[in-house]
């Protein structure tokens, strides 16, 4: 627990010193009040999107930093294990490693086919594709096989998304109360007078 309250710590440290490495985007959504300097005005980075602008050796020092969280953060597990499959993805394609003999169109096709489903959609059309294939029918079964590891992928893309979507917009209504109540203040300060 300590080493995890540290780890946390230092993110937000280096986030607020402008010198953040790319572990720092992803735990920075997870903090709590306690652990979020107010006076930091960053602008908290989709990590999905973050991941597409890492290099290869950056995303290598992801991969290391995400695993160190996993067996850290347990309650979180899942966050970061969803961080893993993604960051392992980017890594495969930055070394152009698809493991699979799908014609690069048809990947990109299935990617933009997957990508603004949300999880929920991912999970019915992954139980879908599983059935089609128990059922014997005639399949190209490398297709099928590409679609379903794809779809895991997305499925860790929209849960980091979620996570992210939720942060920014707890942290805009936060900041909106605070400045209802400033507002608030300052009439009451001025009827005052």
């Amino acid at each position: 627990e300590f080493m995890l309250q540290q780890s946390k710590a230092r993110a937000a440290i280096r986030v607020r010193d402008h010198r953040a490495r790319p572990i720092d985007w992803l735990v920075m959504p997870l903090l709590d009040d306690a652990e979020y300097d107010d006076e930091m005005d960053v602008p908290l980075k989709e990590p999905t999107a973050y991941m597409d602008t890492l290099t290869p050796s950056e995303l290598q020092e992801l991969h290391a930093d995400i695993q160190t969280f996993v067996r850290l953060d347990a309650d979180r597990a899942a966050y970061w294990k969803d961080a893993l499959i993604v960051c392992d993805d980017r890594c495969r394609r930055v070394r152009h490693q698809d493991q699979t003999h799908v014609d690069p169109s048809i990947l990109a096709d299935a990617d933009a086919l997957l990508a603004d489903k949300s999880a929920d959609e991912l999970l019915e059309l992954q139980t879908s594709i599983r059935n089609k294939m128990r059922s014997g029918e005639p399949l190209d079964v490398e297709y099928w096989d590409m679609m379903l590891r794809r779809i895991v992928v997305w499925r860790s893309v929209a849960k980091l998304r979620a996570v992210h979507e939720k942060t920014v917009q707890e942290k805009i209504a936060k900041r909106r109360h605070e400045q209802r109540c400033d507002a608030e203040r300052h009439c009451a300060e001025l009827a005052e007078q």
